[in-house]
């Protein structure tokens, strides 16, 4: 997807002291592939080959919750790779709002998930 959608996005669903550093990612990422992609601005980057397949909830409360998502993606060996990512929300009255991951970087809150460890995942339809 392009800026026309994750910009409105950032603004209007992304909440947290890092809510900048994030968006200053996003749109430095998007610079890069574009760039590399060959893609005008404001069109829409390749395809995501991820997808979100789990969820384990850690902790919830009526205004905030931390979950898990486990990420599965091509290796580029012709297996597949799995990821967990902690994602909290935060309830604004309305909605539930992103947390921008700390200092704006999803590599902080994600690790590797082996075999074993995906059974502790309630799985998510695949679409």
């Amino acid at each position: 997807m392009g800026p026309h959608v994750w910009e409105p996005t950032l603004r209007q669903q992304v909440v947290g002291p890092d809510v900048t550093a994030y968006a200053d990612a996003v749109a430095r990422g998007y610079a890069v592939a574009r760039e590399q992609l060959q893609v005008p601005y404001g069109d829409s980057l390749t395809p995501i080959y991820a997808s979100i397949v789990g969820i384990r909830v850690d902790t919830y409360h009526p205004h905030a919750a931390s979950m898990r998502l486990l990420i599965e993606a091509p290796d580029g060996e012709g297996s597949v790779a799995r990821a967990a990512t902690v994602v909290q929300v935060s309830w604004s009255g309305a909605d539930w709002h992103l947390v921008a991951p700390p200092q704006g970087d999803w590599s902080t809150v994600r690790t590797l998930v082996g075999p074993v460890l995906v059974r502790g995942y309630a799985p998510l339809p695949s679409r």
